[in-house]
């Protein structure tokens, strides 16, 4: 399902004002620094996106996978990068599933295994699928928001880019993605 854009207009509208449930502000139209306040507004949403425990590639070794820290239904995870990764028996040539599941005592636990084996069939929040081809990790693939919150995943799929840098095309970009975000009942309306 597309989410019905604002027209011109209502767009125009929203320029210079801040939306009522979050407090995102709306940069005015032809103001002198609205880069900022789309930026502002961007990395407001990016933090209550599902970011946590995303899978990174760490500079320890090259079969080594880093997760960031986080919080899931499990519990916490403190994070698994630098000196001590999460992940440190990647399958070169191969794909490694990377998932989060209970340590038993309500914190989290990542663990990990190749294709051939599968994702557990025991509760657990898929993260990521790592492929390393030639001793290279060559893909990381985020399956976080699959599962992880799964309508978040289905709010914003629709959401385009904005068309051009112009103030009204990032206050529709904006305003869409809030809507989303509303629609799916992750924000109040």
């Amino acid at each position: 399902m597309a989410i019905k854009q604002l027209t011109d207009s209502e767009a125009a509208n929203l320029a210079g004002t801040n939306d009522a449930a979050t407090g995102v502000p709306f940069p005015a139209l032809n103001a002198s620094g609205w880069a900022y306040d789309y930026l502002r507004s961007l990395q407001r949403l990016l933090d209550v996106s599902p970011s946590d425990l995303a899978v990174v590639e760490v500079d320890t070794a090259a079969n080594h996978a880093g997760v960031l820290p986080g919080s899931c239904a499990f519990g916490d995870y403190p994070g698994g990068t630098g000196s001590t990764p999460a992940v440190t028996t990647l399958a070169d040539d191969d794909t490694t599933y990377i998932w989060a599941e209970s340590d038993g005592s309500n914190g989290v636990q990542i663990n990990s295994a190749t294709d051939a084996t599968g994702w557990p069939t025991t509760a657990h929040i898929k993260l990521a699928e790592v492929t390393m081809a030639s001793g290279a990790i060559t893909q990381i693939t985020d399956r976080r928001g699959r599962q992880h919150n799964p309508a978040l995943a289905a709010a914003v799929a629709d959401i385009p880019t904005p068309a051009s840098a112009t103030a009204e095309d990032c206050a529709n970009t904006i305003n869409a993605l809030l809507a989303a975000l509303r629609t799916a009942g992750l924000i109040a309306p």
